[in-house]
């Protein structure tokens, strides 16, 4: 049996409705509904095959019916394809941009900084927005001072010392600044330094005296410098020991320099207050004096020689105190006024085997002493030179 409607063949030719296409069947000469019931004749005949068609060309039209079906999927299917090529295109566009790296400019000054000096090391120690975590170390310089990050959270700090051209180098900051990051999908970045919104990070570096470099501070430079991948890092740390013997030896000259002048500045000051000292010493010597006063005078030591001594070549030899100023003198024989007065004698005596007697004063000649003594009277003995003193030297000058 095959349905009038679609040509499809039916099985079951108790069936009062095709079941491919739903068409109702003739059923005992009579059509039924649906329901089963008796239908009206309408006085239309039932579909007839035609002379052209046959079961065979009927059943053409199933193979047909699915290849559209199989059509229509691949067009949904692709159209799936199509969105979800799309959805992932978005997708990979928002997490390019997201993933974008940020540059922070990072500023670094301190003094002999400059294009000829070592790079500047940073360790970069946090995590990104995909929660991987960073420690790292970048270099900076005066041209190319930025470091780019991923999106996140970052502490940022000096990892060692730079050197300039003339080997200074630095102290090297303990603290580390917090930076944060952030990249929205309108590729819009968001850095705040310390809490502030800024792109920009400042350090500034104290730098060391050279001559309290320590061997410890010029090896870790070496090491940072290896840890980094700097090129020949001997020859940097080559410049800073340099610099560093170079001023250790000024600073011995200097000082040498110092004490020298500190010295001559002494000696100056030493003969200043002695001068001082020794006009005060004869501005107070005594105007005049009397026979047995004991007196102390100061002035410059002088003798007289005599060649005769008993016939012999003995000599007797007179030291003498010459005096700034007159003296008036008042003994037995009167009073007078002297501008130079005996105060020690030296006796060579051939006759007594070359014997000296007296106090040998010939140190003091031409220096200026003080003596202390007993004024004497004047025997009329010693080459007229009238009275002596006959005392020690107390100071000399």
């Amino acid at each position: 049996m095959y349905c009038p409607n679609c040509g499809s063949k039916i099985e079951d030719a108790s069936s009062a409705f095709c079941p491919f296409c739903g068409a109702q069947l003739r059923r005992g000469g009579r059509q039924t509904s649906a329901h089963g019931q008796p239908r009206r004749e309408t006085g239309r005949k039932p579909a007839q095959p035609t002379g052209t068609e046959n079961p065979l060309a009927s059943a053409n039209k199933k193979p047909r019916r699915k290849a559209l079906v199989t059509v229509i999927l691949a067009v949904v299917a692709a159209a799936g394809l199509a969105g979800g090529y799309l959805w992932y295109q978005t997708q990979q566009k928002i997490w390019q941009q997201t993933h974008a790296p940020v540059v922070l400019a990072v500023n670094v000054t301190g003094n002999g900084l400059g294009q000829n000096s070592s790079p500047v090391p940073l360790r970069v120690v946090g995590s990104n927005l995909d929660g991987d975590g960073v420690d790292k170390i970048y270099t900076v310089t005066q041209d190319s001072n930025s470091i780019s990050l991923l999106a996140g959270d970052y502490d940022v700090s000096v990892y060692g010392s730079p050197v300039t051209s003339s080997g200074t180098i630095f102290l090297v900051p303990s603290e580390s600044t917090h930076v944060s990051m952030a990249v929205n999908s309108q590729h819009q970045t968001s850095v705040s330094v310390n809490g502030s919104q800024t792109d920009e990070l400042d350090f500034s570096l104290a730098p060391v005296a050279p001559e309290d470099v320590t061997d410890e501070q010029i090896a870790a430079v070496s090491s940072w410098m290896s840890e980094a991948g700097v090129e020949d890092p001997s020859s940097w740390t080559a410049l800073v020991s340099s610099a560093r013997d170079d001023r250790k030896a000024e600073i011995a000259k200097e000082e040498a320099e110092r004490a020298t002048q500190q010295k001559a500045a002494a000696e100056k000051a030493a003969k200043q207050k002695a001068e001082q000292d020794k006009q005060a010493a004869i501005a107070a010597n005594p105007t005049s004096a009397t026979q047995g006063d004991t007196i102390t005078l100061t002035g410059m030591v002088g003798y007289a020689q005599e060649d005769d001594y008993g016939g012999e070549g003995g000599y007797i030899r007179y030291y003498y105190v010459n005096l700034a100023a007159p003296l008036t003198i008042t003994d037995r024989n009167g009073t007078k006024t002297v501008t130079k007065l005996q105060f020690a004698t030296l006796e060579h005596n051939t006759v007594a085997n070359n014997a000296f007697y007296g106090t040998n004063c010939d140190q003091y000649v031409g220096l200026t002493v003080t003596v202390s003594g007993e004024l004497l009277p004047d025997t009329g003995n010693w080459h007229t030179m009238g009275p002596h003193i006959m005392g020690q030297v107390q100071k000399v000058f």
